[in-house]
């Protein structure tokens, strides 16, 4: 996927939207928020994608492969949290 990156608060939030190119989405957008708890960090994800089932539906079935993508970005997620935590808080 090519992505461009569209907002930058950094520490803080990030938002990444697609551009045109050989993607398996039509469109994509995250946006990523972290938070500082103590020890811990908030993470609050949003995705919004619309996938490019024309290219698609011939090659994968298109309910699984949206499952895929469902659990790839959780997994996302939660590695970016493990990672934010493993980092020092800024003070």
């Amino acid at each position: 996927m090519f992505a461009k990156t569209t907002e930058v608060i950094k520490e803080k939030k990030l938002v990444m939207t697609s551009t045109v190119g050989g993607s398996l989405f039509k469109s994509y957008t995250s946006i990523i928020q972290l938070e500082a708890k103590g020890e811990a960090t908030i993470v609050k994800s949003k995705f919004e994608y619309e996938l490019n089932v024309e290219r698609l539906e011939k090659v994968f079935n298109t309910v699984a492969l949206e499952r895929l993508v469902r659990d790839n970005l959780k997994g996302y997620s939660r590695n970016l949290k493990e990672i934010s935590e493993l980092l020092p808080v800024p003070g």
